[in-house]
């Protein structure tokens, strides 16, 4: 349950970090605190994987939404990060426009 909240919550909020403007930029540290947060959002989802996929039988069919799961996780959090290496603004607000 905790892989599926971790995935989905780094795969949407992604998606709004991409699509949706970005308003005021926020007090100084809590930008350094948004990427922590995702860093360690990603950490979570990678130890999780380990867990789930340990824990399940391999003829069980939930296994085969473990990897999608897990990739698009992974890569939206790092595009999360990466986000913010695209302008000023990015870096302050991480949203993309």
């Amino acid at each position: 349950m905790l892989f599926l909240l971790l995935s989905g919550y780094l795969i949407v909020t992604f998606l709004y970090r991409a699509f949706v403007t970005g308003g005021s930029w926020p007090p100084s540290p809590w930008h350094y605190v948004s990427m922590g947060l995702t860093m360690i959002l990603i950490a979570g989802l990678v130890g999780q994987k380990a867990v789930v996929s340990a824990s399940l039988a391999g003829d069980d069919p939930k296994r085969r939404w473990i990897t999608p799961l897990f990739v698009a996780g992974m890569v939206s959090g790092f595009g999360s990060l990466l986000i913010r290496l695209t302008s000023e603004q990015a870096w302050w607000t991480g949203h993309l426009n």
